[in-house]
């Protein structure tokens, strides 16, 4: 067994990889992963896709290449789950919008990293062996892969044959990790229809940036390398070959031969890897297009999964490039978190890091030996940039995801190039926007503010690594006993895992703004772990025609009136509480915007979509007697004395939930409640009505009110009742800010 990690540059990607072998990982289970950088906007989703989605004979296009290229399906797709992007392009809102899976498991324990760009030297483009405009594209690769593989070989092969039958669609080459829990490969493409795969030492590791690896092969060693036949000959005849020193004198180094090595942009980030984990092998950055790192190395060390993440967080610590405490303000002028530093290399670039500020999402999959096929591997998701984020993990045998990582984000969709590339906006009911919002604000001072916070999140994974033996020593129990046992313990684990991780950043980025307002340029403290999350946050993206339609309704509204939510700069600043609502976050180059703080909406309707949500621990928890079933029968929310969710209220909490309004997320220790809802300028009294609850903010005077909410439990001493007077007041909501629950029609 093998694994890998990857790390990858090129063009407007600069991603880095990398993968360990279980006899050099610490945990003796082989593991691999990648960080996702692009420098536009952008933002995950993950997302369970059902065996069968892709049905034998099915066609399937790529929309990312507009249709130039598609696959047919050899049989019903594999059950899995996976990390796509945002779409791109406006085109793919409509249809299967699902492209750049940049991470997922399939039923059978087969797992995929995706991808690492790459890009050909200006001698290997001859004879057509340039990238193609048609063939597969690396936004489709784990897709095809997950849905038809049992294995990784036979990945390999399936992706390999590809490759030399309808070529490479990508303007760039890409490098794809599949691995199952007997061996981990890594495959690369080299031109239009070739290709070359090794598997990975299960003593060695493996470092990728946005060059091209592979150095030299033997395809009739079938048992460790794949590729197409031709590779070497290729090169070979048309004069291109570059071939190796010492041992390997007559052999063609592939790697030198096809790709583009060793610029400055990518050689920091590789060599750093190696630094970190074997300094004896190499010392130095290489900048020798003809000079390859070497493919794999055994580390000095072994090497733990909590390595990896601390790689794929690196700003060059401890090194005379160190910019771990620049602050967010210091940009070179392409808008990179890195100052522009002048090399003695003759390299005309920056010293890039690994941990950046355009990295989305990053990922490692440890391929336990002790699983079965089917829970799979063990995935560490950081949902956006890892420098002050967390990784969480999550099982091949999930049956759901929580809502807030399943959310597709609307952006705002701008011309580039030849496509619309889309760019979000926060979106306070994102996984991706909690987390990402709070590393952008932790950037702005790095010492100040960003080192307590990643202080806070590394003793939290060490917790969690700590908590997931117990968790699948369970897992395990439950499988012998039966697969769906696994499969609902294991899905109410990581939905609670993650929520649980939301509620400690929005706590931890309502805290931080109101810091960095009053004690600016001081040392942050992070909220504790017992301090609950009780908040509630304006929602600032356009409703649905379905949202807009109801929100007519319930209001009294003619047709078509509450088509979208305006904000202007009119309001009174008292109207929001101005250290939590939502604020603009432009934390990446083409700008991000939420509601501005002093907002209120405009219109014929003035109202706003809103999310409460409570955090129940300790003494509150267990008035409902520390079960999410006790909260669901027992839970009521007032506004101003007035029962909306509730027995007497407009709804119960268990028809909200029913109705996509609400929804709580717990386990024996905490629950968290969140309540949908519309809160618009008026008098009267809440209401419900066409799918939605409506709360006045009290009078109408063209400003919305943030309203006071309270919520109980209806159990009081002996018996249970409802009212202020029979329950006891589990918490106080005054305006705040954080995540808002989307609603099913969305």
């Amino acid at each position: 067994m093998t694994a890998i990690f990857i790390f990858m540059p090129a063009c407007s990607f600069a991603c880095s990889s990398f993968a360990v072998g279980k006899n050099a990982s610490a945990t003796g289970n082989a593991f691999f992963g990648r960080t996702s950088d692009i420098d536009s906007s952008n933002a995950v989703r993950m997302k369970i896709y059902k065996a069968g989605m892709y049905r034998k004979g099915q066609a399937l296009s790529n929309p990312y290449l507009h249709d130039k290229w598609s696959y047919t399906f050899s049989h019903d797709s594999y059950k899995f789950w996976a990390v796509p992007d945002m779409p791109y392009d406006e085109s793919l809102k409509k249809g299967d919008t699902d492209v750049y899976e940049s991470t997922g498991v399939n039923e059978y324990g087969v797992a995929v990293s995706a991808t690492n760009t790459t890009d050909l030297r200006e001698a290997a483009k001859v004879n057509g062996n340039d990238y193609g405009e048609n063939g597969v594209d690396e936004s489709f690769a784990a897709k095809i892969i997950l849905s038809e593989s049992k294995t990784a070989r036979e990945g390999v092969k399936l992706l390999g044959s590809i490759i030399e039958k309808d070529g490479c669609g990508s303007k760039e080459g890409f490098v794809v990790y599949i691995g199952d829990k007997n061996e981990v490969w890594v495959l690369e493409t080299a031109g239009n229809h070739r290709w070359v795969a090794s598997r990975v030492p299960d003593d060695k590791f493996l470092i990728v940036a946005n060059d091209m690896l592979t150095d030299y092969v033997d395809l009739s060693d079938t048992a460790n390398f794949l590729g197409a036949a031709d590779i070497k000959q290729f090169a070979v005849d048309n004069g291109f070959a570059v071939y190796g020193t010492g041992a390997h004198s007559k052999d063609v180094n592939i790697a030198a031969s096809y790709g583009s090595l060793n610029g400055a942009v990518d050689t920091y980030r590789r060599w750093r890897g190696y630094s970190m984990f074997a300094p004896s092998v190499v010392k130095e950055p290489l900048f020798s297009a003809d000079v390859t790192y070497p493919m794999f190395a055994v580390p000095d060390r072994k090497i733990f999964p909590t390595d990896a993440m601390a790689l794929q967080r690196d700003r060059y610590e401890g090194t005379s490039w160190d910019i771990s405490k620049i602050s967010r303000a210091m940009l070179n002028d392409r808008g990179y978190d890195y100052p522009e530093i002048t090399l003695t290399t003759g390299c005309d670039w920056w010293v890039r890091p690994i941990g950046h500020n355009t990295t989305q999402e990053a990922h490692i999959i440890e391929m336990v030996h002790d699983f079965p096929g089917a829970i799979g591997a063990r995935t560490y998701l950081c949902g956006a940039q890892p420098e002050d984020s967390v990784y969480l993990p999550f099982y091949g045998n999930m049956t759901a995801l929580h809502p807030y990582a399943e959310t597709i984000v609307d952006g705002n969709y701008k011309t580039s190039g030849d496509i619309k590339v889309a760019y979000p906006r926060y979106q306070s009911d994102s996984y991706y926007f909690i987390f990402q919002d709070l590393g952008f604000r932790a950037r702005e001072n790095r010492a100040m503010y960003g080192a307590p916070i990643k202080a806070y999140w590394r003793a939290y994974e060490l917790k969690l690594t700590e908590q997931q033996k117990d968790v699948e020593k369970k897992l395990l129990a439950y499988y012998k006993q039966s697969p769906a046992l696994a499969d609902s313990y294991i899905t109410e684990y990581t939905l609670n895992t993650l929520q649980r991780a939301m509620n400690r950043a929005a706590l931890m980025r309502k805290a931080l703004i109101r810091h960095t307002q009053t004690a600016p340029g001081t040392l942050f403290t992070v909220p504790t772990d017992s301090t609950p999350y009780v908040n509630m946050d304006l929602m600032t993206s356009e409703l649905s025609s379905l949202e807009a339609a109801s929100v007519d309704a319930a209001l009294g509204l003619a047709a078509g009136k509450a088509v979208r939510a305006d904000y202007t700069s009119t309001a009174k600043t008292a109207d929001v509480d101005a250290a939590s609502a939502p604020q603009a976050s432009g934390f990446n180059a083409a700008g991000v915007y939420g509601v501005s703080l002093d907002a209120v909406l405009s219109g014929d309707a003035n109202f706003s979509r809103v999310k409460y949500t409570v955090e129940l621990m300790d003494d509150a928890y267990a008035r409902y007697g520390s079960s999410t079933s006790g909260v669901i029968s027992d839970f009521v929310l007032y506004d101003n004395g007035k029962e909306i969710i509730g027995p007497k209220g407009l709804l119960t909490l268990r028809q909200a939930i029913d109705a996509g309004m609400a929804m709580v997320v717990g386990d024996s220790t905490s629950a968290t409640v969140t309540v949908d809802f519309y809160l618009y300028d008026g008098a009267g009294a809440a209401r419900f009505a066409d799918g939605i609850i409506a709360v006045p903010d009290g009078k109408t005077d063209g400003h919305l009110i943030s309203p006071a909410l309270w919520s109980y439990s209806s159990y009081s001493g002996g018996g249970s009742g409802s009212g202020c007077n029979a329950g006891f007041a589990s918490s106080l909501l005054l305006a705040g800010a954080v995540l808002v629950l989307r609603r099913k029609s969305r």
